[in-house]
């Protein structure tokens, strides 16, 4: 898979709480069933700045199916209309109706076109793999390569809980890595250097290793993250521009 330069490779607004819970219980269902990534379609459509100027008034119900159709098709959905209605059963949180068409809710209308751009790029990390014993890890690692720290930590977290031993150590060791990547977003330095100073040490330089699902190769994301702790804990302050200025980090199977 090839992985784009990510958006979120630079300071991240803080989401309040709800919109934080708008983001994730759509996640969680479209990880855990890829046919419910039907779910990630409907508020990356509402939110899109393009659709929001082109609709000042809403969407009719008519043109929001015409949007959704390639995108669910992608996703093994071919009847849009069923799955709108499945999914205001589910969701009656993502839109409202007013005068010609259908709107994002009052709940997460402000914050729309960031909830949109995150969406979309959670959807696009998820297309494309295919269910088996090693669906969640490659999630994980496809998560992690698009700058979706707090996502990889929810795709890792059911394989660290079921795994035992140096498995189970190796899999806290990045989920711990993407967080700290997380923290990094926020230009959180204390939450950063507090889970990248337990994960450095576990992971003691080792940039490859090997799990049941594959080996993986992380020297590219440990000598960032190295470099960034360098600069946290700079005498002269974090210079932030410069920190945003190194490669994305990434994950490779290998």
């Amino acid at each position: 898979m090839e992985y784009l330069n990510s958006p979120f490779w630079q300071r991240q607004p803080f989401f309040p709480l709800e919109i934080q819970r708008f983001l994730r219980t759509r996640f969680e269902k479209a990880l855990h069933d890829p046919l419910d990534r039907q779910h990630l379609v409907w508020p990356l459509i509402l939110g899109s700045p393009g659709i929001l100027k082109n609709f000042t008034k809403g969407i009719p119900t008519e043109e929001l199916l015409v949007q959704a159709a390639k995108m669910l098709a992608a996703v093994e959905i071919k009847e849009p209309s069923i799955s709108w209605h499945y999914h205001q059963e589910l969701f009656p949180d993502t839109a409202s109706m007013q005068e010609v068409g259908w709107v994002p809710h009052v709940s997460w209308r402000a914050w729309a076109p960031m909830v949109s751009l995150r969406i979309g790029w959670q959807l696009s990390s998820l297309t494309g793999i295919d269910p088996g014993v090693d669906y969640l890890f490659k999630c994980g690692i496809s998560l992690f390569n698009n700058g979706l720290y707090f996502e990889c930590h929810d795709a890792l977290e059911p394989l660290w809980l079921n795994a035992r031993g140096e498995e189970k150590t190796n899999l806290q060791s990045l989920i711990l890595l993407a967080a700290g990547f997380h923290h990094i977003q926020h230009q959180n330095s204390a939450g950063a250097q507090s889970v990248w100073k337990d994960a450095l040490t576990r992971l003691n330089g080792r940039g490859r290793f090997t799990l049941s699902m594959g080996k993986l190769e992380i020297d590219e994301s440990l000598r960032i993250s190295s470099l960034i702790v360098s600069e946290l804990d700079s005498v002269n302050g974090i210079d932030w521009g410069k920190i945003w200025q190194l490669p994305k980090p990434r994950w490779n199977l290998v």
